[in-house]
């Protein structure tokens, strides 16, 4: 029969003519049978993943929460961090504000401190290696 598939007995030749290399018929069929079980394995697991959210998806509520200015929400935010500790800090206008999960603490500048802020306005925040803002 004329076709296009090719033989075990083939790559067995095949190997043998390019790298000299012999292998008994047992460890050609073990090493084949492997080869094509570990190629459906990594399709079974690249399919179940592409279509792993479509098989149950599942509606998740995102847990917010609304802050008011009478809660001692900022007017005009210009920048939000959140710290490593979880803390979340709003650069505004009128100095800088944190907000623990309960309270709004607010960091102004004042011209008796020096190591007050700069300047209220304030447009956007880093957290360094050190965990210093």
């Amino acid at each position: 029969m004329i076709g296009t598939k090719i033989s075990r007995c083939e790559i067995a030749d095949n190997l043998e003519k390019r790298w000299g290399i012999k292998l008994p018929s047992q460890y050609l069929v073990l090493k084949l049978n492997h080869q094509k079980t570990s190629h459906n394995f990594l399709l079974g697991i690249l399919f179940s993943l592409t279509f792993i959210s479509s098989i149950n998806p599942q509606l998740v509520e995102l847990p917010f929460e609304n802050f008011f200015l009478d809660e001692g929400m900022p007017t005009v935010t210009n920048f939000i961090l959140q710290d490593r500790i979880g803390y979340l800090w709003f650069a505004t206008n009128s100095g800088l504000y944190k907000y623990d999960g309960y309270n709004f603490n607010s960091y102004k500048h004042d011209l008796d401190d020096t190591t007050s802020l700069i300047d209220n306005t304030l447009t956007t925040l880093y957290e360094d290696s050190g965990g210093a803002l």
